[in-house]
């Protein structure tokens, strides 16, 4: 595959992705309000040797729950304004170990690339980018295998993992919207009473991407199983989840596969 598009020796990187997977099962944690069920149930998941990975705000999810059993965090991706989230996304990339940081060239708007610069020059061989693209055509593909269409960043996360050996891949908290009376997001960590930049609120927002991530989403899976070979199961664990892609299984049904 051509990887000469993205960063200098994006195969290089990609090698590194697949060894901090290690063909293990991928945790994907988000911020929905389901995601309290982990917070009770994450004892059970101890023992088990698992790669846990998140997007963007991942402390607060990692503090809350990971610690709990001493993991964290070893692949995040931030592409949404990854300019107010540089401190965090330093403090992951500082850890003496193997991550993966992706993210896309071109979100970093802040000060001229100031901190894309920063980035490249402190923890470069860490970083793993993508293209998007407002048309999928017929990407990705062999000549472009890192473009993907400009979506919610669950969509190319899962790429990634999937791109990176992931034997299977567990979603939690991703709700894809509001499921219960008592709130949209676990521990309400963000304000969902205050309308986005574009006049939306929180829970419109979500249910917008995520009717559009119900329609590409599978078009992008079965063009990757083609080009990378590899369509790993993908469980979520979010009864009442809005994402429609995947079988939605219970807590005690995650655990039990995830024991297998």
């Amino acid at each position: 595959m051509n990887f000469s598009h993205y960063l200098p020796d994006t195969y290089k990187r990609i090698l590194r992705l697949k060894r901090v997977i290690r063909n293990r099962p991928v945790a994907i944690l988000l911020p929905g309000f389901s995601l309290a069920g982990l917070q009770k149930h994450i004892g059970d998941l101890k023992k088990i040797d698992i790669c846990y990975a998140s997007v963007n705000n991942y402390a607060p999810l990692e503090d809350s729950i990971l610690s709990k059993i001493g993991k964290h965090f070893t692949i995040l991706m931030c592409s949404a304004n990854p300019d107010q989230m540089i401190e965090p996304i330093c403090s992951f990339l500082d850890r003496q170990e193997e991550n993966v940081f992706i993210s896309e060239r071109l979100m970093f708007r802040a000060e001229g690339g100031h901190n894309l610069v920063k980035l490249y020059n402190k923890y470069d061989d860490k970083l793993l980018f993508f293209t998007s693209i407002l048309d999928l055509n017929d990407k990705p593909n062999t000549e472009y295998p890192l473009h993907f269409l400009a979506q919610n960043s669950l969509s190319i996360l899962l790429a990634f993992v999937i791109i990176g050996g992931a034997s299977e891949v567990i979603l939690f908290g991703a709700d894809g919207g509001k499921i219960s009376a008592d709130g949209l997001y676990f521990n309400n960590l963000s304000d969902s009473s205050k309308p986005h930049p574009d006049g939306f609120m929180p829970s419109d927002s979500l249910l917008r991407d995520t009717g559009w991530f119900n329609q590409v989403t599978p078009l992008m899976l079965e063009r990757l199983g083609k080009l990378y070979g590899k369509e790993p199961d993908i469980l979520n664990c979010s009864l009442h989840s809005h994402l429609n892609v995947f079988a939605k299984i219970s807590y005690d049904d995650a655990i039990k596969h995830l024991r297998r």
